[in-house]
């Protein structure tokens, strides 16, 4: 709700379009993929990174990485909208 209220100066008078406002941002920000291992290993190799890379730059451990390729655990959180990103905008968005 941090995003809306930041706003809330330019909608006043209009509750019903404030939060209408804050409903899509909250969804824009929750509407991300699930990435399978597979996923995983295959958008990691399609930018040539190794495990150690890819760690290093959602700044997780690599044994995180190694979980999620080998189907242990699943990105959640930060990390899945960072693999959402990587996939949509290219490495260069990350770094």
């Amino acid at each position: 709700m941090l995003l809306c209220r930041k706003r809330a100066s330019c909608l006043e008078g209009n509750s019903k379009k404030f939060w209408q406002v804050c409903r899509q941002r909250i969804s824009l920000l929750l509407d991300v993929q699930e990435y399978s291992p597979a996923q995983i290993v295959s958008l990691r190799k399609k930018f040539k990174l190794s495990q150690a890379a890819l760690a290093s730059i959602f700044n997780i451990s690599l044994s995180t990485v190694r979980k999620w390729e080998q189907g242990q655990k699943k990105p959640a959180g930060a990390s899945r909208k960072l693999l959402d990103l990587m996939d949509r905008k290219g490495i260069d968005a990350l770094i």
